[in-house]
């Protein structure tokens, strides 16, 4: 066996495990294919054929019991080894009984190692020996025809391939010969048989072999125990229908064993017996093999009636072999060879349900109609545990035997697998069938929609010739009755725009299927396909209707032909008039393949820069030979991301524009960019206008706040002195008393009248009130006086208009300024915290315009934490951080913990008049002044960090010294493209 290598099903769960087995199956020569569960295995079981399944126990969707008998339901196991770390003996006790299955405990790698190899050999020794028994199985499937029930009549025999190796070996050998089973199995014959006197240099088994004939030999043969005796033996080849041989049976017996003798003798007429049972039904294909295999039987048996039938899918018995006699004198008007399991009745529908052999030598009273019964005997005919079949003769002019019933039996269990082979050789002809005719129905499916392709395909290509209207419209209806090709003789009319065409010979039948053709959305015509009168009106109706869909789909086709075409008729309009419009505006258009070679230019700019062809943009446009650092068509195709340039044009009076560089792919892969260059000499105006009504619009927002941030200390100044008013008049009338109480002492006792007004006096003005409240007021005014310096000295500040240079300052100042502007704006929603760095050096900025573009984002950050705080008592925070980078540059941050900005705002919310507030709250400018500020006029960096839900952080990047100005572009050049969140481009 370790010679040989069989295909192996290993279904395991366990990665690890899984990969151990395979590695010493394959080790051992076998073919593994591996899977995971129990839906994995019933498909790879399904799709090949194997020699062993081993699978574990426990798998996810299902137990490995239930994994193997669903197998076995599918088609008989082969063989089977149920492996577990751990499983009662129950467990164990229902893996034997799957068949040729085998219980193998799960252990180390080293055991594992050692002992599965040694189970799979087994294992797969008992499933030959099984295909050996089911020698029909074989014979159905490979034309085996040999007896296998041999090694079971009490002669010791073995079972030989055709290569000499023992397959199988019975118990009567083993005890004769003192030797056991497992110590013969895979060796060679000639290690196993007695030699012969002859001489011979092989055994008799491979002399029989080599001749092509039984021959027998007599032998002196020692036992296990060394006792000698003298043995006849028998090697008989076993063939195929062809005649080919296939193994080899071996009997050996012992000379002058009478009892053997006639054990031999009966078992050479029972082979001879089965195998021409075998050779008969191998001889008829058809289901005539079943009376000619039942006329042998009723031959043996001597019987005059018989029934030979098999089990369907239905679990009915079908009865394809039933003695003429019944036929003919059955009466019965419903002559059925199909007997459903609930008429199953009686002493033959006891055999099937109770699988058990019945003799019966009495006569019974059939039904009316049905032949008379005077002697029956039945048999089940089982496969693996499966009732598959029955074998019924009847009407024997003697008595049945126990040797008939046994003979009967044994027939039966011969033609058990003969049986099972058949019958999923017919159940695999009908599913052949049945793909066979899917297949044509296919195909000719497939050669409909081949045509109908075709017919798409040609009106496609029949748009593309750019022919008149009338002209395509007449060529492709004579295309569409090739469209239905099965369908007939078949017409075909259009409708369009009040003009008919129609096909070549033309006929109106009743049978027509229309649809409807929509150009633009409105209805243009008509499709109509008529199919000429025949035989079969309702048939060719429903072919009609069943090729509606077709109709529809060309109608459609056609619509959207005509959409095309007057698509590109407005396309070729509104190229001409875009290019009037180009020019009256003043707006350039140009196209650039990869390498930045010109393709396209607007015929205005033609007119300025002359002829493009065969140049490159930074020759067309700057005349320079290498591409400049403003180039925009340079950079989209580098990013693969559209990019805005804005500069002045020397050649075109320096005038102001933004020039849009759009990078694209055509349908073969390559790269181009389009550059539309737009005058913004009126938007540059407009802008300058907006920013100073937003500046004047902050202004007038923040005055509201500061005004009502003044309010709030002024009024408790003012409520502080007031109390000191009233404090003052108590302690005066104090001061009176106690001054008439000392001018009294001076002239000599005090009246008491004067000490009794003092202690009232006293008690009245509540001194030690007084003492601890009067300087309480005095610093809560000092701290309001304070509050309204600061507050006007950052208004001061922040309303300063600044500067036309850029002057030095301190980054944290700015941030404390607009803070305190904005104070109104966040102290109701936000708690404000601060973290400056100390060392941070001054930078050159403009102030005013730095001091309008931070207010803008702390702003922002108090109406984003007022959106989530809004409607409860908690506050959000707003954190002011600065750092410092490098020695180059400065960073400040402003965090919030508001909304967060969804992913898909984030690369809008620069943009102008961009604003997610409602109508009336937001102008969208604050954050583009802001970028505007510090990108362009500050040479920084502005971008964002933001997480939906928890907050924004907005970095502002300054160079702390001005860099030096490009002396060939200026200061109006300016690259705009969208940031990244570390404030790249």
């Amino acid at each position: 066996m370790t010679a040989e290598s069989h295909p192996i099903l290993l279904v395991e769960d366990d990665h690890d495990q899984r990969r151990l087995f395979a590695i010493v199956l394959e080790g051992a020569g076998h073919l593994v294919t591996a899977v995971e569960n129990g839906e994995q295995a019933v498909q790879a079981y399904r799709r090949g054929n194997y020699a062993l399944v081993m699978t574990d126990y426990y798998l996810p969707d299902m137990t490995g019991l239930e994994l193997l008998k669903q197998l076995d339901r599918m088609r008989p196991l082969p063989g089977a080894i149920l492996a577990t770390a751990s499983a009662s003996e129950e467990i164990a006790f229902q893996a034997e009984h799957l068949g040729n299955a085998a219980f193998f405990r799960k252990s180390g790698p080293g055991k594992i190692t050692r002992e599965l190899p040694a189970i799979v050999e087994r294992v797969l020794a008992e499933c030959w020996r099984s295909e050996s028994e089911a020698h029909g199985t074989l014979a159905e499937l490979q034309g085996v025809t040999f007896a296998a029930e041999a090694l079971e009549d009490g002669v010791p025999r073995m079972l030989v391939d055709t290569e000499g190796i023992v397959r199988d070996i019975n118990d009567a050998y083993c005890r004769l010969m003192h030797t056991k089973r497992e110590d013969c199995l895979g060796k060679h014959c000639c290690d196993v048989l007695p030699h012969t006197d002859e001489g011979d240099d092989c055994c008799v088994a491979v002399t029989a072999v080599k001749q092509n004939r039984a021959v027998t030999r007599t032998a002196i043969r020692a036992t296990a125990r060394g006792e000698r005796f003298q043995a006849t033996i028998t090697a008989i080849p076993q063939r195929t229908r062809e005649g080919k041989i296939h193994s080899v049976t071996v009997s050996l017996l012992p000379a002058g064993n009478l009892e053997l003798q006639r054990s031999l003798v009966q078992s050479q007429s029972r082979a001879e017996l089965f195998t021409t049972i075998a050779n008969t039904f191998l001889a008829f294909p058809g289901e005539e093999a079943y009376a000619e295999v039942l006329s042998v039987i009723l031959t043996k048996l001597k019987s005059r009636y018989g029934i030979f039938g098999y089990i369907d899918g239905e679990g009915s018995l079908v009865c394809p072999s039933m003695t003429r006699d019944i036929w003919q004198e059955c009466q019965m008007a419903d002559k059925s060879i199909v007997l459903p399991r609930e008429v199953w009745g009686g002493v033959w529908g006891e055999v099937l349900t109770e699988r058990k052999t019945i003799l019966a030598n009495r006569p019974f009273t059939p039904p009316k109609g049905h032949v008379p019964i005077t002697r029956f005997l039945g048999a089940p005919i089982v496969y693996r545990d499966r009732l598959i079949g029955a074998l019924f003769v009847a009407n024997k002019e003697e008595d049945y035997t126990e040797d008939e019933r046994d003979a009967l039996e044994n027939i039966a269990r011969y033609l058990g697998p003969i049986l099972k082979a058949r019958l999923d050789r017919a159940e695999e002809e009908r599913q052949r069938e049945a793909i066979e005719d899917e297949l044509r129905t296919q195909s000719a499916e497939l050669e409909r929609q081949k045509h109908q392709l075709e017919t798409m395909f040609a009106i496609t290509r029949l748009a593309e010739e750019q022919l008149p209207l009338e002209g395509f419209l007449q060529r492709a209806v004579q295309l569409i009755p090739g469209a239905f090709a099965d369908t007939g003789i078949v017409h075909a009319r259009l409708t369009m725009y009040e003009q008919t065409f129609i096909s070549d010979r033309f006929v109106d039948t009743p049978f027509v299927v229309s649809a409807p053709i929509f150009v633009r959305d409105q209805y243009a015509g008509a499709l109509e396909v008529a199919v000429e009168d025949c035989d079969v009106p309702a048939e060719l109706k429903e072919q009609l209707e069943r090729h509606r869909p077709l109709v529809e789909d060309l109608a459609e086709r056609i619509g959207s032909i005509l959409n095309a075409r007057q698509a590109v008729q407005e396309m070729e309009r509104l190229q001409r008039r875009m290019e009037m419009l180009l020019e009256i505006t003043r707006t350039g258009m140009s196209i650039m393949d990869n390498q930045c070679r010109m393709i396209y230019v607007d015929r205005n700019r033609q007119k300025i820069y002359g002829d493009f062809r065969g140049k490159t943009a930074h020759e067309y446009f700057c005349g320079k030979q290498e591409p400049c650092w403003t180039c925009a068509a340079g950079k989209a195709l580098q990013t693969k991301k559209p990019v805005v340039v804005e500069r002045t044009l020397p050649r075109e009076d320096n005038r102001p524009v933004q020039t849009t560089a759009v990078p694209y792919q055509d349908e073969n892969g390559d790269w181009f960019v389009a550059e539309i260059t737009v005058d913004v000499s009126e938007r540059k105006k407009m802008e300058g206008q907006l920013a100073q009504a937003q500046k004047l619009e902050a202004v007038a927002h923040l005055a509201a706040g500061i005004a009502h941030e003044i309010n709030t200390p002024t009024q408790y100044v003012g409520d502080n002195i007031r109390f000191l008013e009233d404090s003052f008049a108590d302690l005066d009338a104090v001061i009176d008393a106690l001054s008439a109480v000392h001018e009294a002492a001076k002239n000599g006792p005090v009246p008491p009248e004067l000490i009794t007004k003092a202690e009232e006096a006293l008690e009245d003005a509540d001194l030690e009130y007084l003492r601890e409240e009067i300087p309480q007021a005095i610093r809560q005014s000092l701290d309001g006086v304070e509050r309204v310096a600061t507050i006007v000295r950052a208004m001061k500040e922040f309303s300063h208009p600044g500067s036309s240079e850029k002057q030095p300052v301190d980054l944290n100042h700015v941030l404390e300024t607009a803070a305190a502007v904005s104070r109104n704006e966040w102290k109701y929603v936000a708690e404000l915290k601060t973290d400056f760095a100390p060392d941070l050096p001054t930078v050159p900025v403009f102030t005013a315009e730095l001091n309008q573009a931070v207010l803008n984002i702390i702003v922002n950050a108090a109406h984003a934490i007022g959106d989530v705080v809004d409607g409860t008592d908690e506050k959000g925070t707003i954190t002011l951080a600065t750092r410092k980078i490098d020695d180059d540059w400065i960073e400040a941050r402003i965090s919030d913990t508001g909304t967060g900005i969804p992913e898909e705002l984030r690369d809008k919310i620069f943009n102008p008049f961009f604003t997610t507030k409602g109508v009336g709250k937001g102008t969208g400018q604050g954050l583009a002044i802001a970028y505007n500020t510090i990108v362009e006029k500050h040479n920084g960096v502005l971008t964002f960090e933001s997480e939906v839900g928890k907050g924004t952080t907005f970095i502002i990047r300054l160079p702390v010294q001005e860099p030096a100005l490009d002396d060939e572009h200026g200061r109006d050049t300016v690259l705009v493209s969208a940031l990244t969140s570390d404030g790249g481009e």
